[in-house]
């Protein structure tokens, strides 16, 4: 089993799981994790709208110069498409803020990190893993999907005085 790293976000413990990134297939020319706090407290009765941070941590494991990736953030409904389905069924919906394509360039044996925040507005499970990453090579002019390293799961459960 893989180290858990914690370190502080808006208060509560985020948690970056390395092993899951790893397992990723060996084929994917690039890797990802999300870092966000698993469990969040928040306080609806003064703040119907719950803002919880979220980082997308790229790294580029294809051997080549550069890479070329295209994130698309889905709604709670949606499939990955193109065959793939999500790993678990619908859970509470949220909504990505401010994010719904964002693209970037990697150079070789390198990262990007990009953060954005989720929004709920209701306790519940929200499973981060409405995400769709493709990515190509420099060179080549097809994006392929990139595989699911596996769920992310947040718990929102409402703030007690």
């Amino acid at each position: 089993m893989g180290a858990r790293v914690n370190r502080p976000v808006v208060g509560v413990p985020a948690v970056v799981r390395p092993e899951v990134c790893n397992a990723v297939q060996a084929t994917s020319i690039m890797k990802y994790l999300l870092t966000y706090p698993t469990h969040f407290e928040h306080d609806f009765t003064r703040q119907s709208v719950c803002e919880i941070p979220v980082q997308l941590v790229m790294k580029n494991a294809s051997g080549h110069d550069t890479i070329h990736v295209c994130v698309n953030f889905l709604p709670p409904s949606a499939t990955q498409g193109e065959g793939a389905e999500l790993t678990v069924p619908v859970t509470s919906r949220f909504a990505w803020v401010n994010k719904s394509i964002s693209t970037c360039t990697i150079p070789a044996d390198s990262s990007v990190t990009t953060e954005t925040v989720v929004t709920c507005v209701t306790p519940g499970v929200y499973d981060l893993t409405r995400l769709r990453l493709t990515a190509r090579v420099r060179d080549e002019e097809v994006f392929v999907v990139q595989p699911t390293p596996g769920q992310y799961l947040v718990t929102v459960t409402p703030k007690l005085d």
